[in-house]
């Protein structure tokens, strides 16, 4: 026993010699401490005790030091008194946590309930005591600072959602005069070119309040994210393709390269991805006047359960300098005056993707060089839901030639092939299509098909479509077309030309498959965008296409109704959800516009029971949400209801077309 007592004092004298190298600096930084807080030996023994600590324990310093820790608070009955093993439990267990409340006794014999934290301090450890009952104090001033935050807060979510509604009447009322004006006819070129600035710049405006809501409802932590099974492709060439009349008008191309390596479905939300995606999209095409834009999606590292997908947006617009590319990686984590120029407006819109990556647990990174393009970059890890079985089987061994003059479409069109196992062969001219074909044909090795897209000269491509349907040695040929705007061509002036199969650009993966196997006569058309041929104007013509409108707003009406007249479809009106589901029951409708807020019905209730009604009559009847709510919690609700689309109001004659055009059918 004694000898016992004597090694355990010469440890405690070593352990003072060698505190003493360094109890100046330690004395000075737990003094500085505005909390109770001791330094423990790792035995549990008191090196150095602040002030405040001498004042909670109501003892003398040096009364403290060299008192063992569970002399002031006791150690669980299951450590037996090994303190240093309760200590490094609770500093594994929870370092700079604050631990359960326990009961310490004062010099005075008073017992008093504490919370107490453990952090290492170089080898030995530092114990930070809270008094309860003030502990509690503080907690109870953090909970009403809190609640005073959340209550600015509604009442600033309030005023703004409140403020955006009145600026969208506002700038909807503008944007339906000057819609009804550029869609007369006779207007002089210079005040028309005049008014589609105007109503661009109200387009401008809409975003920016939708985005405005979209990032209030962020910082109020209202954004939900669903877990669904999505198809990652489809989606993705969905969101690309309603920016294919923007490249068109403005001569740019849009190109959607998906590696094959990309899984088939995965697990996620995809209106949040859509959210993304549109936000750069909306920027590329904003800085981009010549050239293009492209996205581009690939699998990097994939496991059995999850893929890392990386979705390029990338453009050739003015781009920016190195130092201002790293401003701008800078903005991810804070928007500020140096997004403006980059993003427009207030860098909302980064800000939100931003947010929308972090909560996804992406990143997003930017490169950039001036007067040469930008491109972001969105990683993503997503899980991977379950494959849909293929039928390519049946392209095997097919021999395609493909006329082509864009290098982003031609390697988009090549991967497929080679996905289905096609052999393709690359002309770049109709001339030189034509010479391939004519050696072919000699050498009795005939390619099975031809798919011709002169992206720069559309007339060519009808051109060599003629002149291989004038040869006796090639008219046997099958000939897929491919074209942004069909130019009102027709099935039966299709059919003349030798044209079999006619595809209404943006290319997607399956309308490509499918008409390539339409043209081989081994299914019949399956999808509307792909024409054997079918467009608005032609459903016009032959009297066969009836709309009915659902809005509440008699202007609304006069305009939705001119629009679909100059269109030369006939259209039936009804005032709210209720008179639609009557009209829809008594009467066949090609299409529905439909309304999203109306008094006795809105739109997406009226939507939901017309789906209900539905699964009794085995029919489905397209419905476009009308909506001047830009938000994407706007879009995301129109989809769930179960609507087909969306249309912003107001709207004009040629962007209505685009959209009816979707669901023309045969």
């Amino acid at each position: 026993m004694g000898k016992a007592m004597s090694d355990n004092d010469q440890s405690n004298g070593n352990t003072q010699i060698s505190r003493t190298k360094n109890e100046s600096a330690c004395d000075g930084f737990v003094d500085k401490l505005a909390m109770p807080a001791i330094l423990f030996d790792p035995s549990g023994r008191i090196l150095v005790v602040n002030a405040i600590a001498i004042e909670l324990f109501g003892l003398g310093s040096s009364s403290l030091v060299g008192e063992f820790f569970d002399h002031f608070v006791p150690c669980p009955r299951e450590y037996q008194g090994n303190v240093p093993t309760y200590l490094k439990d609770h500093l594994h267990a929870n370092p700079d946590q604050w631990l359960q409340p326990v009961m310490a006794s004062k010099k005075s014999g008073e017992r008093f309930a504490l919370h107490f934290s453990i952090s290492p301090l170089e080898s030995d450890l530092l114990v930070i005591f809270s008094n309860v009952d003030a502990h509690l104090s503080d907690v109870n001033d953090l909970r009403n600072q809190v609640k005073e935050y959340q209550s600015t807060s509604k009442a600033k979510s309030h005023f703004l959602h409140h403020m955006s509604q009145e600026l969208r009447l506002s700038i909807n009322l503008l944007m339906n005069v000057v819609g009804e004006t550029i869609d007369r006819e006779g207007i002089p070129l210079k005040i028309e070119e005049d008014l589609e600035r105007a109503f661009t710049a109200g387009r401008d405006l809409q975003k920016a309040i939708g985005e405005m809501m979209d990032y209030t409802q962020m910082e109020s932590d209202k954004f939900e994210f669903r877990e669904i099974t999505f198809n990652f492709r489809m989606v993705l060439e969905d969101i690309v393709d309603r920016y294919q009349s923007t490249a068109h008008k403005s001569n740019l191309e849009l190109a959607t390269l998906v590696s094959p390596y990309v899984p088939e479905t995965v697990v996620g939300d995809p209106d949040r991805f859509h959210q993304i995606l549109q936000s750069l999209l909306n920027n590329a095409f904003k800085h981009t006047t010549e050239g293009g834009v492209t996205v581009r999606a690939s699998c990097d590292v994939e496991t059995d359960e999850t893929a890392t997908i990386q979705i390029e947006v990338m453009d050739t617009g003015s781009g920016i300098s190195d130092s201002r590319c790293q401003q701008i990686g800078r903005g991810f984590a804070e928007p500020g005056a140096h997004m403006t120029d980059r993003f427009g407006g207030m860098g909302i819109g980064l800000a939100i993707c931003k947010e929308l990556i972090d909560r996804m647990g992406g990143k997003i990174s930017l490169r950039s060089s001036a007067n040469v393009g930008s491109t972001f970059i969105v990683t993503l890890i997503m899980q991977k839901g379950e494959a849909y079985e293929s039928e390519h089987c049946n392209l095997a061994n097919k021999k395609m030639l493909l006329v082509n003059d864009s290098v982003e479409d031609r390697n988009k069109l090549q991967a497929y092939a080679a996905e289905w196992n096609i052999n393709t062969d690359i002309a770049g001219s109709g001339n030189h299509a034509l010479g391939m074909l004519q050696t072919s044909s000699r050498e009795d090795c005939n390619f099975d098909f031809v798919v011709i897209d002169l992206h720069k000269t559309y007339g060519a491509s009808l051109e060599l479509a003629r002149k291989i349907n004038e040869s006796s040695e090639l008219n046997q040929l099958k000939v897929v077309l491919m074209a942004a705007d069909p130019g009102g061509l027709s099935t039966a002036s299709a059919s003349d030309q030798g044209i079999d199969v006619f595809i209404i650009k943006p290319m997607r993966k399956h309308l490509v498959y499918d008409a390539l196997t339409i043209a081989l006569g081994r299914r019949s058309n399956v999808h509307h965008q792909i024409v054997t041929n079918n467009t608005v104007r032609e459903a016009k013509e032959k009297q066969a296409y009836r709309a009915l409108l659902v809005e509440d707003n008699e202007v609304n009406q006069i305009i939705a109704k001119g629009a679909l007249k100059r269109l030369g479809i006939s259209t039936d009106v009804t005032n709210n959800g209720e008179e639609a589901i009557d009209a829809i029951q008594d009467k066949h409708y090609d299409v529905v516009l439909m309304d999203c807020e109306m008094p006795i019905m809105d739109g997406f209730e009226a939507t939901r029971l017309i789906r209900q009604w539905e699964k009794q009559e085995s029919r489905h009847i397209p419905i476009i949400a009308l909506t001047a709510n830009e938000s994407t919690e706007c879009q995301k609700s129109c989809l769930e209801a179960g609507m087909d689309d969306f249309m912003q109001k107001p709207f004009r004659a040629d962007e209505l077309e685009i959209i009816l055009s979707r669901f023309v059918r045969d």
